[in-house]
């Protein structure tokens, strides 16, 4: 009663594992990198990190100023290099926006594979969109 009907939906299935094992991945990743980071900023002195006894320092003068984040590739770098919490949760926090391109991308390839071209078309509008997204977003 509830055979499939044709061969199409195994690949479908499968379509839809990987597409769902690579998010899991990527949220996986991310949060790893977050709380990488949060441990860190508790264990590396850090300008911007605060020690129990900066207590009467802010409650008198403010808070100092943070640590500039990076949005470059070479400041990514940098960062990373020295092992600097703030790059290392601006990085977890870049892995998970990229996740719904990562998801079109993905799926596109296996639409490319299966020679689907409807959903072909479908997935590069929806990438064009997210990426005009994303460069209009920058450019404001």
């Amino acid at each position: 009663m509830n055979e499939p009907n044709h061969m199409g939906e195994g690949r479908v299935m499968r379509t839809e594992t990987a597409i769902a094992c690579a998010l899991r991945i990527g949220v996986w990743v991310s949060a790893t990198l977050i709380a990488f980071g949060l441990v860190l900023s508790w264990i590396v002195p850090h300008p911007t990190g605060f020690a129990p006894e900066d207590l009467s320092y802010i409650l008198t003068q403010g808070t100092p100023e943070p640590a500039p984040v990076p949005h470059t590739f070479p400041q990514f770098a940098l960062g990373l290099s020295i092992l600097d919490p703030g790059t290392v949760i601006a990085l977890g926090l870049l892995v998970l926006i990229s996740l719904p391109m990562i998801r079109v991308g993905l799926a596109f390839i296996l639409f490319v594979l299966e020679r689907d071209y409807v959903y072909i078309a479908i997935s590069l509008f929806v990438f064009a969109a997210l990426i005009s997204g994303l460069l209009l977003g920058k450019a404001l």
